[in-house]
């Protein structure tokens, strides 16, 4: 296998998947009950930013670095955020060096009673995390292949948990070979948690994975997982929102202003009928009140215009000659 985690360690993506993972085992930490957890593929456990690896691509520097230089994260990035300065042991002010693969960081995780349960299939990664693991009594390395452990493993003691499966999706069969071992595991587990992560890769295999990976767990498609297409056009369809909300906030306040125009018009017609008049009913005339009469004599009395009476002028300062109102004056 050519993938080498230590490239992209401490990247984006790696921050969305171990601060889903976090807050999974919290929720699993909700009850007193104690929890396995299971890591398909551990990695080393560590990695070390200032190496060569992670030097030549510098993705850590927008994911972990990015997260610890912000000032307001969300709850449960700042949680996150904490829990990694915890595991490496940063002090505040520090520049990070080192970053927690999720081996470390379910371990970080897990109380008196929970075991800890990492598979590997790379022997020096294997050899790596026995070193690192090798006092650690709630933890056993195994050195296997990540699907053959599905089948091997489950079910584990304690009964409740979570399988964490992150393959690296080097080989084009991948997916396939994810259906078929939750097919496996499922019937053996089906209390646990199965949490497995889907790049955003190829389109093709994904859209067929998703209604396979649903029927291997026996559940309804549209509960398992939303069309990776569909999340890569929420950002675009959040900027359209934006956009026609913006819009409709200004017609709303053009429609505002009319309203305050027209009761200021309404005001203006009963200043005018306090003046001993009989007040006329307005005329509409293309969605806009119009007086009767446009200022003529009818029957005996003469109407008011609104831009030479004095006391209308300074009722209705913002009319003009053309709106007039039936009074007598």
């Amino acid at each position: 296998m050519n993938y080498r985690h230590a490239y992209h360690a401490g990247n984006f993506a790696d921050i969305f998947k171990h601060a889903i993972l976090m807050l999974l085992i919290e929720r699993l930490r909700a009850k007193d009950k104690p929890f396995s957890v299971i890591d398909t593929h551990a990695g080393i456990g560590i990695y070390d930013l200032a190496g060569e690896a992670a030097q030549k691509t510098l993705e850590y520097q927008g994911g972990i670095m990015r997260l610890m230089e912000a000032s307001a994260p969300s709850p449960a990035l700042s949680r996150f955020r904490d829990l990694v300065a915890g595991i490496i042991g940063l002090e505040p002010g520090q520049e990070i060096h080192r970053y927690p693969g999720s081996p470390r960081i379910a371990r970080s995780l897990l109380r008196e009673g929970d075991r800890l349960q990492l598979v590997e299939l790379q022997p020096e990664d294997v050899e790596t995390l026995r070193v690192g693991f090798a006092r650690d009594r709630q933890t056993i390395v195994h050195a296997m292949d990540a699907y053959t452990a599905l089948k091997a493993l489950l079910p584990p003691t304690p009964r409740r948990g979570l399988v964490l499966i992150d393959p690296p999706f080097e080989k084009t069969d991948e997916f396939d070979r994810l259906v078929d071992g939750l097919h496996e595991a499922h019937p053996r587990w089906a209390p646990g948690v199965y949490a497995i992560w889907d790049p955003l890769k190829a389109r093709a295999p994904g859209a067929r994975f998703h209604p396979r990976l649903a029927a291997a767990a026996g559940v309804a498609a549209a509960q398992v997982l939303v069309d990776r297409g569909e999340l890569a056009r929420v950002g675009h369809r959040a900027r359209d929102l934006r956009q026609r909300l913006g819009e409709r906030l200004a017609h709303l306040a053009v429609r505002r202003a009319h309203l305050r125009l027209r009761q200021a018009h309404l005001l203006a017609l009963r200043q005018c009928a306090l003046h001993g008049g009989v007040q006329r009913q307005p005329q509409r005339v293309r969605g806009r009140l119009r007086p009767r009469g446009g200022g003529r004599e009818r029957g005996g009395q003469r109407e008011c215009d609104v831009s030479h009476h004095a006391s209308c002028r300074e009722a209705s300062p913002s009319m003009t000659n053309d709106r007039r109102v039936s009074s007598s004056c």
